[in-house]
């Protein structure tokens, strides 16, 4: 005994008509172009009246109708994309079916097929001889799904390497892989060719095949159009909407992330710092920090605290000014650079290049660095010129690629130099060396009384600070700096920097001299503000930088003031 495999084509037929088979009703019209352009048509006229569709071209046709019927036989000598396959999506539509090629004509009246189970087709010859194809779809979906049919023969014409008029106006050619977008990348592979473009959250490529839509294919943070090679990628049967996971799948996904990866190293080097801070999760979803490191180019604009701060109606300050111009000064000395030159862009829309060394290399040669968010510089301006007074080059991060460099290589926020920067303060000559400095403490001895302070509380001595830091596990310690006051909370006292006061031109009394002089009164000038500082620290345990700390000391300076 044996049994025969054998294929039910009418309850094939019946699945299609019932849309099991085929994604939606478009998919008439993709099969019956494509195979006007596998048949290397030119033209194609394509009218749509009431319940019928009629599809001619000036292709090479077919002189076997068979063919036409054998479902996955193909004419075009290529058994993995049939002709049969994807003619059978008619059914779809068609009631009724009209066909001529060559010599021949047939008619189908599918619903009496149904009714008869008779699959047997009667077919006829012509007197003049057709060249292409000639297919007429009559059925009520024709008429209902008009607007859908109609559209998806716009885009296809729009792109089809053949003239597509349709209802009796040329439809007008649009490059396939055209996109608008102010960045894009096209690419050019043996896989393909497509024009990417970024994109946040969730976005499609559309693919093309054979200059057909395909599909809309999710790859993460990238959009754009993209036609596959001839072979490049196995579709699934019947209507080839869907890829099949295969080799060719893994390696299209492979060759994608390279050009997507690609593009985002362009915008990267391009994009605006407004741009890159909208991609950023987009660019962080393609490229580890290490990858973008060599593109972030450090320019005297990151060292501008004022274009991150002052609104257009306010007029910076002279002292913000100063500040501006001796990071930038201090910024081209360490780095040998008598000019920041702007380049130029190629292109229609050109725009300025930033040229400077790589973050990389400023890192590595400049040790006493320090970072602060474009959006924080106006709030930490105190811990800016804090850090630059305690020897630290302060840096913008323009934007979130930044920030994340500099947290990648270790490189210290602003915030975080009182947290893990060691500040080691160093005191010598303590105590009064010469006539004026005994003088001077004795009328600091009034402010003493004041705040009820012990006698001596407020000192003089040679002041120092060393500040040491960990960087990439490396122990990094700044220079030696002066500064001009400190406050020694375990001694209960206050030194000032004796080189905060400028001696030269001091006639001092005696220390015990009742009245107070015009040359007391310079002198102390010089040194109130570092008083009212130190012992806003001693009194109210206040610190830099703190809202808290700048209230105490305003109002330790204004008290210290009316002493004298």
């Amino acid at each position: 005994m044996q049994v025969e495999i054998r294929s039910n084509i009418l309850g094939d037929i019946a699945k299609i008509r019932k849309g099991v088979v085929f994604k939606e009703h478009a998919t008439v019209v993709d099969e019956l172009l494509q195979n006007c352009q596998r048949a290397g048509a030119k033209n194609v006229n394509m009218v749509f009246e009431g319940q019928t569709m009629t599809i001619e071209d000036d292709g090479v046709g077919c002189p076997d109708p068979q063919v036409v019927f054998e479902k996955n036989t193909t004419a075009w000598g290529n058994e993995d994309e049939a002709f049969g396959e994807g003619f059978f999506s008619v059914f779809l539509l068609a009631d009724k079916l009209e066909v001529e090629s060559c010599d021949w004509r047939l008619e189908v009246d599918v619903l009496k097929m149904f009714e008869t189970g008779n699959l047997k087709i009667d077919v006829s010859k012509t007197d003049e001889w057709r060249q292409g194809f000639r297919v007429r779809v009559t059925g009520a979906k024709v008429e209902e799904r008009y607007y859908q049919l109609r559209r998806e023969a716009r885009v296809l014409g729009e792109i089809a390497p053949f003239v597509l008029t349709l209802d009796g106006h040329e439809v007008e050619k649009k490059p396939m892989l055209e996109i608008e977008a102010r960045f894009s990348r096209r690419f050019a592979n043996d896989l393909y060719e497509a024009v990417l473009v970024p994109a946040r959250g969730y976005a499609v490529i559309q693919t093309f095949y054979e200059s057909r839509p395909v599909r809309e294919h999710y790859s993460g943070s990238v959009g754009g159009k993209l036609h596959f090679r001839k072979g490049a990628i196995t579709l699934k049967a019947p209507d080839r909407k869907e890829f099949i996971w295969d080799e060719k799948k893994q390696e299209f996904e492979k060759q994608l992330r390279q050009d997507v990866m690609q593009m985002y190293r362009e915008f990267v080097a391009q994009a605006t710092d407004e741009e890159i801070d909208s991609y950023a999760d987009a660019i962080g979803e393609y490229l580890d920090v290490d990858e973008y490191l060599a593109l972030l180019i450090v320019d005297e604009s990151l060292f501008d605290f004022l274009r991150y701060t002052q609104k257009e109606e306010d007029e910076p300050k002279e002292a913000d000014k100063e500040q501006v111009k001796k990071a930038a000064e201090d910024f081209r000395q360490l780095f040998d650079l008598i000019e920041m030159v702007q380049d130029q862009t190629d292109g229609d829309e050109e725009k300025p290049k930033r040229t400077g060394p790589k973050l990389t290399e400023v890192v590595k040669k400049d040790k006493r660095l320090a970072w602060v968010r474009a959006s924080e510089v106006d709030e930490l301006k105190l811990d800016i010129r804090s850090a630059e007074y305690y020897g630290f080059r302060v840096i913008v991060a323009r934007n979130k690629l930044f920030e994340k460099a500099f947290q990648h290589l270790g490189v210290l926020h602003v915030k975080q130099l009182d947290e893990d920067v060691e500040k080691h303060f160093g005191k010598d000559r303590v105590g009064p060396r010469t006539k004026k400095e005994e003088r001077l403490l004795a009328l600091l001895n009034r402010v003493e009384t004041h705040f009820d302070l012990e006698p001596g509380t407020i000192d003089v001595a040679n002041l120092e600070l060393r500040m040491v830091y960990t960087l990439g596990g490396e122990e990094v310690e700044t220079e030696t700096k002066k500064v001009h006051g400190l406050c020694d909370r375990k001694e209960k006292k206050v030194y000032l920097d004796r080189k905060l006061v400028d001696w030269t031109e001091y006639r001092a009394q005696e220390p015990d001299y009742p009245n107070v002089t015009i040359h007391d009164y310079r002198v102390l000038m010089q040194v109130m503000q570092t008083v009212a500082h130190e012992l806003a620290h001693l009194l109210f345990l206040t610190e830099d930088n703190s809202k808290e700390h700048s209230d105490a000391e305003s109002q330790i300076y204004k008290e210290i003031v009316r002493l004298f």
